[in-house]
């Protein structure tokens, strides 16, 4: 782990800050999904895979591998609307601007208010669903297509106690009542107040698994609430239901421009405990592959010449040469140049210049380290008799010699 932080370059964390945010939008998508605890499981059985395959684990390994390929499969069968509601969510387009009739009429909004607090009087129960941006076909079941216009008789005659569609939501997409009747899946959350009934269960399950804003009339406490992304929130009178459909639907709702520094800090800052938990396991994942990743690296190392006839000495021979290797990143990083040389045998060497050739067999790695090739393959080497050198030096010598006692009887007769 050490000489992996040690040979730590920028790539490595852009690499790990592009997962940590794909992984990030993954679980905001995934959290409030039957499907969030399934990948949690995935999660921890992809670290055990790492670990077994990390240590070398062979029938451990095969038997993952093949259970993987079974469960994805198992996975997109069972959990297709899930997968079809993210893939949905991620869709680029779904950040166009898409036009919604309650937006651009203050009638329409103010009908609805009413008609929501004459059943609310009257103690009579009522779910009402805006769909937004989310589809939500595959979350309501068993509606009957309806496709009416909005107003308070037409509402009012839904919902009464007598009519046989009065027991399930309606669901409105722009200016019409698309659906009745339709049923909503049920929160699973267990701590919820008891004062909470069926509606107000299955309108937080739909709100847990999209962006749909719902209305709900409580049929035994005549009170009205609204509902949207897991939270439910009372309403006091018309004004303010009014209020909470056009703050919640319209379109010309104005979004306060932010700073970039300000987009930036919200980026980092907003729910930095999740985000923090998702950089830590995304780093450790890192940390487990990046050790069995195949690396290549190129070094500088020292010639040494071994076997130097006693007879010969070279003169000024290349000193270094550049080696390129490879091999899991976790044994190349743990790689020193100190540790490395070309040993390169010159026993066979004679008077002259020669070429010798710099081999595989010349330099001595670790196990599992692979050498892919040396720069230069081949090294041209001048070799002198040593004798003669051993004479210019006495000659040079003997020059400096005279030329010492010349410049002293210069002085001398000075």
């Amino acid at each position: 782990m050490i000489n992996l932080l040690m040979n730590f370059k920028w790539l490595d964390l852009i690499d790990i800050l592009l997962i940590t945010f794909i992984a990030y939008q993954l679980y905001s998508l995934f959290h409030k999904t039957r499907a969030f605890r399934i990948l949690i499981g995935l999660i921890g059985l992809g670290v055990i895979y790492s670990l077994v395959k990390s240590c070398g684990l062979f029938l451990s390994t095969w038997v993952f591998q093949v259970f993987w390929q079974v469960l994805i499969v198992l996975i997109i069968i069972v959990f297709q609307p899930e997968i079809r509601e993210v893939l949905e969510r991620a869709n680029p387009l779904s950040l166009l601007p898409e036009k919604r009739g309650v937006a651009h009429d203050p009638s329409m909004v103010e009908t609805i208010s009413q008609a929501v607090f004459r059943m609310a009087a009257e103690r009579t129960g009522a779910i009402i669903v805006f769909k937004q941006k989310d589809d939500l076909q595959h979350l309501i079941r068993d509606g009957i297509a309806f496709d009416g216009e909005i107003s308070e008789p037409i509402l009012l005659s839904i919902f009464q106690k007598y009519s046989p569609i009065h027991d399930g939501a309606i669901l409105i997409d722009g200016d019409r009542i698309k659906q009745v009747s339709g049923f909503l899946p049920l929160t699973e959350k267990a701590n919820l107040p008891t004062r909470y009934g069926s509606r107000h269960r299955a309108a937080l399950g739909l709100s847990e698994q999209s962006d749909a804003f719902i209305i709900v009339v409580s049929e035994e406490r005549g009170q009205v609430s609204a509902v949207q992304y897991g939270q439910i929130k009372r309403v006091p009178d018309t004004k303010a239901l009014s209020t909470l459909i056009v703050e919640h639907l319209s379109q010309k709702k104005k979004k306060s421009k932010l700073s970039l520094q300000d987009l930036i800090s919200r980026a980092i800052l907003d729910h930095w405990p999740r985000k923090l938990a998702t950089f830590c396991l995304v780093f450790l994942f890192w940390a487990l592959l990046a050790g069995q990743q195949n690396y290549s690296l190129d070094l500088i190392v020292p010639i040494e010449y071994k076997n130097i006839p006693p007879n010969l000495e070279l003169a000024s021979p290349p000193k270094k040469a550049k080696i390129f290797i490879k091999g899991t990143r976790k044994l190349v990083a743990s790689l020193k140049p100190d540790d490395l040389r070309i040993d390169l045998n010159v026993s066979l060497a004679q008077l002259g210049r020669r070429t010798f050739y710099l081999s595989k067999e010349d330099i001595s790695l670790p196990a599992g380290i692979q050498l892919e090739y040396i720069d230069p393959t081949l090294v041209k080497l001048d070799f002198r008799d040593k004798s003669d050198s051993q004479v210019h030096d006495r000659i040079g010598k003997n020059d400096h010699r005279d030329n010492s006692k010349e410049n002293k009887s210069r002085d001398n007769n000075r």
